[in-house]
């Protein structure tokens, strides 16, 4: 089990122990101001990273602000737990915030950050055709059924088709 980034950081801010986690704690404008050793590790590799959204590709960063964040910092919600894609467009990122502060408004928030690339290229690689890099029957299911679970009163038509063209049989 890894360790846990829910102990508050120590007034020098850093965590007590040398955590491998990437933890920090971050204040309503997304800018880290108390981290773990892995956490600054991570930042010194990246050049330009002043918030945690620079960590992010453009879409990620888009579902990271609306109304993620915004929905955390005025405490309508207490966590947060997002998988978003890498500014380097190779890297998935798990997200973990909670929100820190009172009177029903988040002053401050602490994170953590996972890499789940493996994790994420083998659920792509387990929905997808490997030759055609198509969606695979299970996946296509799985789509039908949501699709189906929220249609509501809409009519939702599926059509299955076979070509059969003409080779004088």
């Amino acid at each position: 089990m890894r360790p846990s980034c829910s102990a508050s950081p120590t007034t020098s801010g850093h965590w007590p122990t040398r955590s491998p986690r990437r933890c920090f704690a971050a204040r309503s404008t997304a800018t880290s101001r108390r981290s773990t050793t892995a956490w600054r590790q991570l930042l010194d590799r990246r050049a330009g990273v002043e918030r945690i959204h620079d960590l992010f590709d453009g879409e990620s960063r888009r579902r990271l602000d609306t109304p993620t964040l915004a929905d955390l910092i005025v405490g309508q919600t207490e966590r947060v737990e997002l998988e978003l894609a890498g500014d380097d467009e190779t890297t998935w990122w798990r997200l973990r915030l909670r929100a820190i502060g009172g009177d029903g408004r988040a002053a401050s928030f602490i994170g953590s950050l996972d890499d789940i690339t493996t994790t994420a290229k083998l659920r792509v690689e387990a929905r997808h055709d490997s030759l055609t890099g198509l969606l695979n029957r299970s996946a296509i299911e799985a789509h039908l059924a949501q699709a189906l679970a929220t249609s509501g009163s809409h009519t939702i038509v599926v059509s299955s088709s076979t070509s059969t063209a003409s080779s004088g049989w």
